[in-house]
């Protein structure tokens, strides 16, 4: 892909549209924690990340299985752990060992956090009752993420045989992208919670099926279609990689933020998200070399969107564990608007931090 669609990589082979991508999703979600959350509602950047990772997963598996005709689910499962594992003990693990010595914890909630089931536990548990780290909430995300790994891998090795995987894929992604929407319009009209629609994997999975969709699609295009779908293919890659699609998709994204009817932000809201995600990292490949393309892809080079991208994991994990930790010192000592900011800052540096001191070195041990 990186070589016939026109996508600005890092000097490490990254997509640096994705990379920025992260980052800005990233600091949506560390501003709202900050204080600013009636202002930038975080939970748009968590909808981002979904549909980021479905799209590199499955393009990184298609991948893998064009050059291979197989797939390594050991391999799989490996990279996952590496990647996530050793920021998630620094940040989450370790200190909640060490807390517990000081504070109540529900070891089930603690266990739900380590097996990646959390999300399930914020479904049934009021917010009072939710005894972990304070801020180590977040990982409710990575649970719907890493149920998704675990599934789409179990997939990959009944079907890595098939001569109709791209089919099969095509089919449970679209399903997996409607059926969420359907399951949240039922919970609403039926008086179900926000936490019911917000934190169930059922109902959060469309952004990261319409990421795997995207990814499809394109080892489609690099398949040469033809007959009835090439003319097709044509008229929407060409649509993609057009000012309109990136004006359309950040217009949806916007209306998505600015829109506050209640049943709208319990269903539709996530979708158009998801679509809006997915057709800013299409035009990031798809885009030729006209003006707004270039200044596109000259934003999406910057190096602090490249390190907040890089950190972007490590960040998320931590950024609330400080929050909660300094905010009413620092409100107390300094007031609440340099608070923010103080906090903000320091959020994303400790990230920084952590995938520079504990991200990179396990990453180069992977390398070797």
């Amino acid at each position: 892909m990186a070589a016939k669609f026109g996508a600005a990589t890092s000097s490490s082979g990254r997509y640096a549209h994705i990379d920025a991508m992260r980052a800005l999703s990233v600091m949506i979600v560390v501003v709202a924690h900050a204080g600013l959350g009636r202002f930038v509602p975080g939970g748009s950047g968590v909808t981002v990340f979904f549909t980021i990772s479905g799209f590199i997963i499955t393009h990184l598996v298609l991948k893998e299985w064009r050059i291979t005709e197989g797939f390594n689910i050991g391999g799989f499962y490996l990279r996952r752990l590496l990647k996530l594992g050793p920021p998630f003990v620094v940040v989450v693990v370790i200190p909640t060992l060490v807390y517990m010595f000081f504070e109540k914890i529900d070891v089930s909630h603690f266990v739900a956090q380590i097996f990646f089931v959390f999300n399930w536990v914020k479904v049934g548990t009021s917010p009072s009752q939710l005894d972990v780290l304070p801020g180590s909430g977040v990982v409710w995300s990575l649970s719907i993420e890493e149920q998704f790994y675990v599934v789409f891998a179990l997939a990959m090795v009944a079907l890595v045989r098939s001569t109709h995987l791209i089919a099969i894929l095509t089919a449970a992604g679209v399903v997996a992208a409607v059926a969420p929407l359907i399951v949240r319009l039922l919970l609403v009209t039926s008086g179900s919670t926000h936490a019911r629609t917000y934190y169930g994997s059922d109902t959060r999975l469309d952004a990261i099926a319409i990421g795997v969709l995207l990814a499809v699609w394109f080892f489609v295009l690099d398949e040469k279609p033809s007959g009835v779908v090439r003319p097709i293919s044509d008229r929407v890659s060409s649509f993609l990689a057009s000012p309109a699609a990136l004006a359309l998709a950040i217009g949806v994204f916007a209306f998505a933020l600015i829109y506050r009817d209640p049943q709208f932000r319990e269903t539709f809201r996530y979708t158009c998200q998801g679509l809006s995600a997915a057709m800013v990292i299409a035009y990031g490949f798809l885009a030729q070399n006209d003006f707004v393309a270039r200044v596109f892809r000259a934003i999406s080079g910057w190096t602090v969107l490249r390190v907040i991208g890089l950190a972007s994991y490590s960040i998320y994990l931590v950024h609330l564990i400080i929050i909660i930790a300094a905010k009413s010192f620092l409100v107390d000592h300094i007031g609440g608007q340099l608070a923010t900011a103080v906090l903000i800052l320091v959020g994303v540096g400790a990230g920084v931090l952590i995938w520079k001191f504990v991200e990179q070195p396990v990453l180069r041990l992977r390398q070797r």
